[in-house]
């Protein structure tokens, strides 16, 4: 099951939800801002309407919860991510810390039929895009070396992902050393994969596993 992000604008919404299905259905990246993750299982016809109104709902509550300067990487202080099933209408909330009052009564006024989750986070979002913003600052001496790599922020705060393989022609072999030199960089948790994405920038896209 994967997990793709979704811009937040109101006017091209379904469109960019129909996009996430297709994207999912041939297990796709789909080129979106870093906003809000969404987990789906759509068939070869796409989302039923029922998904969609579900994914409306969830979208608008989240973005409430999130607050601004979500798409910069930032949104409410201990924010780690949001996580939206529209399938099973839930909501997962990742925070660092306590929930502040303001988000526990959004929380509890969530509308009905939703079910909202809050996980612990390890790492806020302004954490994880930090990292990110310092491990793509090693890409252009690391692709040198010949690694190519992809940081991906975690909706639920847990780590940062990060992407790497050999330059298409290197006889590079990736070892722990280069490995140490992104997790220094990075200054949090890092989870290593060898899923790069080619045709979208790196911290435009989130997907889990």
């Amino acid at each position: 099951m994967g997990v793709v992000t979704l811009r937040s604008s109101k006017k091209s919404f379904v469109a960019a939800l129909t996009a996430a299905a297709a994207a999912l259905a041939v297990g796709g990246w789909l080129a979106a801002g870093p906003i809000i993750a969404a987990i789906g299982s759509p068939d070869d016809s796409g989302p039923s309407q029922s998904v969609i109104a579900s994914q409306e709902t969830l979208h608008a509550l989240a973005e409430r919860i999130t607050g601004p300067g979500y798409e910069e990487g930032k949104g409410r202080e201990g924010l780690g991510g949001v996580v939206l099933d529209p399938d099973n209408a839930t909501l997962t909330v990742a925070w660092k810390g306590s929930l502040p009052p303001d988000v526990e009564q959004i929380i509890k006024n969530a509308p009905s039929g939703v079910t909202v989750r809050v996980i612990e986070a390890k790492y806020t979002r302004a954490d994880m895009w930090a990292a990110t913003t310092r491990v793509n600052a090693l890409a252009e001496e690391l692709e040198r070396d010949g690694w190519r790599i992809a940081p991906q922020i975690d909706p639920q705060g847990q780590y940062l992902s990060v992407g790497m393989e050999s330059v298409e022609g290197s006889s590079h072999v990736p070892d722990e050393a280069a490995e140490d030199r992104v997790k220094a960089a990075a200054g949090i948790d890092v989870h290593f994969t060898n899923d790069v994405p080619h045709d979208v920038p790196a911290p435009a896209i989130e997907r889990v596993e």
